[in-house]
């Protein structure tokens, strides 16, 4: 399963989601389930957008871990 690594890669810039919404001109709402992991899909807009303002690689955003089942 991808899993999102925004908390980390916001704590580590020491950055706020309503900050990020800002930038990327989303809702904080949106935000949030990106933040949560709580997205069944992900926007390549999104993503992007993320990627630029926080100056990471998809490869720093996205972790994968193996399903238990």
């Amino acid at each position: 399963m991808l899993k999102l690594k925004l908390e980390e890669l916001l704590e580590k810039r020491k950055r706020s989601r309503y900050w990020l919404a800002k930038q990327i001109g989303v809702s904080y709402p949106t935000i949030t389930r990106y933040y949560r992991n709580k997205t069944t899909s992900y926007d390549k807009y999104i993503l992007n957008a993320i990627c630029n303002v926080l100056e990471c690689t998809p490869g720093e955003l996205f972790e994968y871990e193996k399903d238990e089942n």
